[in-house]
């Protein structure tokens, strides 16, 4: 067991060793993202896939993975944050092993759209967290823009409200517009 002393004394991520055996460093989880294609935009009605994996940590240690693409404000006054799609991976069984790729897939909606403004900004990201047993929390966020629809270009497998389940393949037809019914 290590004294308050010793590991107040040590540099962050290392861990000291008995007896006078050193240092060793401590590595932090990993956690990697990579979207498809290196794209850094995207339109409304685009489908967007990353592929995300953890490493650097024993399976047992995990409690539960998250996974979204949400958007975000910064700025002056209160930060806003919206979800626009969520998995979450807990282990069934102790033999599970999350360190394994995993893929998601979305409709990006048609709003909001990034914005770089000077007192607000809209930010998008796709955002994985990991869930260690001991409490620890740890994210990783890849941002990308969600850009302006093109003149002429329609929004594919997508509601008319922009609203997508893609979990279940439900697009909400609730509001429907009559320009498409005309």
């Amino acid at each position: 067991m290590f004294s308050s002393a010793a590991v107040s004394e040590l540099a962050p991520g290392e861990l000291s060793l008995p007896r006078g055996r050193g240092r060793a460093l401590v590595m932090e989880p990993l956690i990697s993202i990579h979207i498809r294609g290196h794209r850094p935009e995207f339109h409304p009605g685009e489908e967007i896939e990353c592929q995300y994996q953890i490493d650097a940590v024993d399976p047992a240690d995990i409690q539960a993975i998250e996974a979204s693409v949400l958007w975000h404000t910064d700025g002056k006054g209160d930060v806003d944050l919206g979800i626009h799609y969520f998995e979450r991976r807990t282990p069934r069984s102790p033999d599970d092993d999350f360190r394994q790729q995993f893929t998601l897939k979305t409709i990006l909606p048609k709003s909001p759209r990034t914005y770089d403004g000077e007192i607000v900004k809209i930010r998008w990201c796709v955002r994985v967290r990991l869930f260690l047993r001991r409490g620890k929390e740890l994210f990783y966020e890849l941002p990308f823009q969600l850009a302006p629809l093109r003149v002429g270009a329609r929004p594919k497998a997508e509601g008319p409200n922009g609203r997508h389940d893609r979990t279940s393949g439900v697009t909400d037809v609730s509001d429907v517009s009559q320009a498409q019914h005309g």
